[in-house]
């Protein structure tokens, strides 16, 4: 016996991630004046972000060495207030000609700065950022444990966060509870899709005018940015 439908068409919402964004909750006030704007326009297109928490990475000083190969350094951290440390490597072939040299910067020592031929700095890499893409790293560091999720509909994340009463909230716990951890944000930038599916051979229910003035109203459908959040 053939199973019934309602219409003998039907549309679907399909939501996927198209972008994604992650960095430290604290650089949500200063983005502006570090980040390219084409990076802040695709994260203005963000509108669902996770908060999130992992271990501070601190790179160790005087540890950069540096090969033909790779350029490599220590990264220390805090467990519990347990020290753990690991050495973290990078393919020098992943940096621009012109960067020279290496050092970690000054305490908290949280980027390595880059210096040219006649000793300029001339480029700071933070890793707070990128700690998930040393797998070498324990999944104790590189994991991040979320501890809220939210959306931002005035106009973006960014700006949600500007004005996040919880934000402040966690950064403040994380800072007097959990000090060997950072607040880190995780931002996605959704779309849709609306797939047709046609029931074949399969009886309907519903025909005709009804049928048709059905088939209009769905397909010409758009869900709000609310809607789609």
């Amino acid at each position: 016996m053939l199973q019934t439908a309602k219409y003998a068409e039907e549309f679907a919402l399909e939501f996927f991630s198209v972008d994604r964004f992650i960095f430290r909750a604290s650089d949500v006030f200063t983005l502006d004046d570090h980040s390219h704007r084409e990076w802040l326009d695709r994260l203005d297109n963000c509108h669902v972000y996770f908060l999130a928490k992992r271990p501070r990475l601190s790179l160790v000083p005087h540890s950069v060495d540096i090969s033909t190969d790779t350029v490599s350094f220590g990264a220390e951290w805090h467990i519990k207030g347990v020290r753990k440390q690991e050495t973290l490597s990078i393919p020098r072939n992943s940096f621009d000609e012109a960067e020279h040299s290496f050092a970690v910067s000054p305490y908290p020592h949280r980027e390595l700065v880059s210096y040219d031929a006649r000793g300029r700095a001339i480029m700071a890499t933070l890793f707070a950022s990128s700690v998930h893409l040393f797998e070498n790293l324990p999944s104790e560091v590189r994991d991040l444990e979320v501890v809220y999720i939210g959306k931002g509909l005035r106009n973006s994340v960014r700006d949600r966060l500007l004005h996040h009463e919880t934000l402040q909230r966690i950064l403040g716990d994380i800072g007097s509870e959990d000090p060997g951890n950072e607040a880190c944000v995780v931002a996605h930038a959704f779309d849709y899709r609306k797939p047709y599916l046609l029931m074949r051979g399969m009886p309907v229910e519903i025909t005709g005018d009804q049928a048709l003035a059905r088939h209009r109203k769905a397909a010409a459908y758009r869900p709000s940015l609310e809607e789609q959040v």
